[in-house]
């Protein structure tokens, strides 16, 4: 979870004469070139550390990272996507003209032989995350275009579509974005509580006084799903006749009798993280296939509810996991983008949502092991809350 800077290009001909450049190739004017040396000597003098500079092919961008790198040392190469926009009919006319800044505005719009802003964006994005997965191992400087600055500044925050147009940097500033995270959204059950298996056991002496077979196989494959689905998978499994609600009570009376009042054990490690990320400022949701009145009960006798921003249960959403519905929830309510949160799960179903939903997937595996699909769709899998502090703190 590393960073990056992204440095604009130097002052350019047409941006004294307020023209809009694009993908027009335009040089540097005496004073672009005196910035972008200006830059590598601050680069240097600062000690940012950087493994590699990616410029545009453009010759205004292209000849700024080649001062950089000729000052700093650091290495540089030519990177494609980092090319600006093409902005078709407009190129050459006035930045600050009434028509260009809503043609902005249109995200689908080509501009009579130009590039959309759908098109741009997916071309940064996909470079973003390629940056992204090796950011633990490599810090790169992007030195590149207004245009891509924008996109890039899109990735990292929620815009709306005036913001996005009006946002513009100088000529050879430096910014740091950082691929950290702004939040973590957990599962409850067999990631905070050791409900799952607590659940199991009930179970399994039902199973006992009425000869069920096969029910921890059963239940297993409902980990991580809404009571109404356990409901119809269980109705799969046994037949349309299955006494499920009879059942689901006597068991419920047998878990509350055992573990209310605070005696749910939790998980190992779930107050230090919960403390750590307290610490560090980050916003914290709790997204539960329970019942909303279930969750909040448990939280509170367990002392901990006090650490969560957002609680979003199984009964607030339409579909449960592994629709990623819960998830996607929480994070509005966090005012977070998803990209920039952790989906911490031990289900299957619960994997397959947080992922889905564009979130971080840390799995840390309670009844069910991680399987290959788990840990494809995980960013990684970790044993204990515990490993969870020492990852995100790596």
């Amino acid at each position: 979870m590393g960073h990056f800077y992204f440095v604009r290009h130097g002052q350019t001909i047409w941006n004294v004469e307020n023209k809009i450049c694009g993908a027009t190739d335009i040089a540097l004017t005496k004073k672009g070139h005196e910035q972008a040396m200006q830059t590598g000597e601050k680069i240097l003098a600062g000690k940012l550390e950087a493994d590699e500079i990616l410029y545009s092919p453009l010759m205004r961008a292209a000849d700024t990272a080649k001062h950089i790198a000729n000052i700093t040392g650091i290495p540089a190469r030519m990177e494609p996507r980092l090319k600006e926009q093409n902005f078709g009919k407009w190129e050459s006319t006035p930045r600050d003209g009434a028509e260009f800044q809503k043609a902005k505005m249109q995200f689908l719009d080509s501009y009579d032989g130009g590039e959309s802003m759908f098109r741009l964006a997916q071309r940064i994005y996909n470079l973003l995350d390629d940056i992204r997965k090796e950011s633990d191992q490599k810090t790169y400087i992007l030195v590149a275009h207004n245009g891509i600055a924008r996109v890039v500044q899109s990735y990292f925050y929620d815009m709306t579509n005036e913001e996005y147009a009006a946002y513009g940097v100088k000529n050879c500033s430096v910014t740091m974005f950082d691929f950290s995270y702004d939040a973590v959204v957990f599962d409850m059950d067999g990631v905070i509580f050791d409900s799952e298996r607590a659940t199991i056991d009930c179970w399994l002496e039902l199973a006992e006084k009425y000869n069920i077979e096969n029910m921890e196989e059963s239940l297993l494959m409902c980990t991580g799903t809404t009571k109404v689905r356990t409901k119809e998978i269980m109705q799969e499994i046994y037949g349309e006749e299955f006494p499920y609600d009879t059942y689901a009570k006597e068991a419920s009376t047998m878990y509350h009798e055992k573990y209310d009042g605070g005696r749910l054990p939790m998980k190992p490690g779930v107050v230090e993280l919960l403390t750590y990320l307290k610490d560090k400022g980050k916003k914290i949701a709790l997204a539960s296939s329970t019942r909303k009145e279930t969750v909040m009960s448990q939280l509170r006798d367990a002392k901990i509810l006090p650490y969560f921003d957002v609680v979003i249960c199984g009964d607030m959403v339409d579909r449960s996991k592994p629709a990623p519905d819960i998830f996607l929830k929480a994070c509005d309510e966090l005012g977070v983008k998803p990209e920039r949160a952790f989906g911490i799960e031990d289900s299957y179903n619960g994997i397959r949502a947080s992922q889905s939903g564009g979130l971080r997937t840390i799995m840390v595996p309670d009844l069910l092991p991680a399987n290959e699909e788990m840990r494809e769709r995980s960013e990684v899998v970790l044993a204990t809350l515990l490993d969870v502090i020492n990852y995100l703190e790596a």
